[in-house]
């Protein structure tokens, strides 16, 4: 903030006095003196509120000088540095950050920042604050605080608040929204350790599962100090301390339906498929509406939002199973992370519009979208036409065997042997 001011004053300097007393009288502030009205346009350009009206309360010859030294507003960093080369995008919250400090994370096709990340990597326990907002931890101990109010402490301890402060973090070189932890460190809170991060064991055929840590009982009311000391591990990550909301399984499934592909988009979706430029060249394919879990008809057919392929999960089942996965939202089908899913509304209409689900086994669908359903009882019956036929091969085989006859010791008796071919 000093540096802004000094180079703001230097820059203001420059215009006559009759040019800051317009831009005063604008602002709506009486100063008469040049010192105090320069003084009166820095106080006014540092709040972030006015900036809105900076267009039409400054000369745009002054706007393009203070170009270089203004703060950019929608400027959010781990860094927490505010300069303005280099910067990415992001799609989810429209923030910008460094692509230096976002490592590998910035050659994301569909590239979201480290705040949009921790959020959402584990729907079932919804963001509903930073309490510490994300910060880059390197080489080099970063102390953080924050204050733990009464009330908050309150919402943490209440039975049906189902409220959790967590520490959260993901390590910048390798992109997704995966939790991990230092391979060995320590965390402290208030100079006490509460937390040591060792690699798994070489001895160990599982590696180390990383999940966010709850650290609701262990905060003091007032401010408390959290940093963490990083050994053997020259990887960079990104740390933040989140109030969550734990979720129930009814809440994730309406939080994560509420999504869905039209049937028009799905449509579309399939046809995409079909097309020149993919892999599918027949003009029709065979697709199962099992899910993968269960085996059982999909109740209500889902994918990742990223996911490429024409196979769905069932949602309520994939929601089920996440207690027993560790929470690592992963596709059953092509392992890919599935944080966000949607609801393909077009397959959803296929299952209930089906003459018999129990009976389902599939669907054959067609390039242009259609398809026709396939019934367990008739792979049924072309089992048994394939038995049949069978049967009766073995019948003429029967008929056309030769027989010998050998005489026994006994001249009233004879043996007949059948050789088959």
């Amino acid at each position: 903030m000093e540096a802004f001011s000094n180079q703001t004053t230097q820059i203001l300097s420059n215009y006559t006095f009759c040019t800051l007393k317009k831009i005063v009288k604008n602002i709506d502030n009486s100063a008469t003196k040049k010192q105090d009205m320069i003084r009166s346009i820095i106080f006014y350009l540092s709040n972030p509120k006015n900036e809105a009206n900076f267009s039409f309360m400054f000369p745009k010859e002054l706007l393009n000088d203070l170009a270089k030294i203004l703060p950019d507003r929608n400027l959010k960093c781990i860094c927490e540095k505010t300069n303005k080369n280099n910067l990415i995008l992001c799609r989810a919250c429209n923030k910008k950050q460094h692509i230096s400090c976002m490592g590998s994370l910035s050659m994301l096709k569909f590239y979201e920042c480290t705040a949009c990340m921790i959020s959402k990597m584990n729907p079932a326990d919804e963001v509903l604050d930073f309490l510490v907002f994300p910060y880059m931890i390197g080489q080099q101990t970063i102390r953080k605080s924050f204050n733990y109010t009464e009330n908050l402490k309150n919402e943490v301890f209440s039975s049906k608040s189902g409220i959790e402060i967590q520490f959260r973090c993901i390590k910048l070189q390798r992109p997704g929204y995966c939790m991990s932890w230092p391979n060995k460190a320590d965390l402290y809170i208030n100079n006490v350790s509460v937390r040591k991060f060792k690699p798994s064991s070489s001895s160990s055929l599982s590696k180390r599962k990383d999940t966010a840590l709850d650290l609701s009982t262990i905060f003091k009311i007032g401010v408390n100090e959290i940093w963490m000391i990083k050994d053997l591990d020259n990887e960079i990550y990104a740390l933040a301390v989140v109030k969550v909301h734990k979720l129930t399984n009814e809440e994730i499934l309406k939080k994560m339906s509420a999504i869905s592909m039209l049937k028009d988009k799905s449509i579309e979706f399939i046809k995409a498929k079909f097309s020149d430029d993919n892999e599918i060249k027949s003009c029709s394919i065979r697709l199962n509406l099992k899910c993968p879990y269960t085996l059982k008809t999909i109740t209500i057919p889902a994918r990742g939002k990223d996911c490429s392929h024409l196979s769905c999960f069932d949602l309520i089942t994939f929601i089920d199973i996440q207690k027993y996965e560790n929470y690592s939202w992963k596709c059953p089908i092509c392992k890919g992370l599935a944080y966000e899913v949607y609801v393909d509304k077009y397959f959803e209409e296929i299952l209930n519009n089906c003459r018999k689900i129990t009976m389902l086994e599939g669907i054959q669908l067609k390039e242009d979208g259609s398809y026709d359903e396939i019934y367990l009882e008739e792979e049924d019956n072309s089992l048994k036409r394939k038995l049949s036929d069978n049967e009766n091969l073995n019948k003429e085989l029967k008929k056309e065997s030769e027989y010998v006859l050998i005489k026994d010791s006994k001249p009233s008796r004879l043996n007949a042997i059948i050789i088959d071919d």
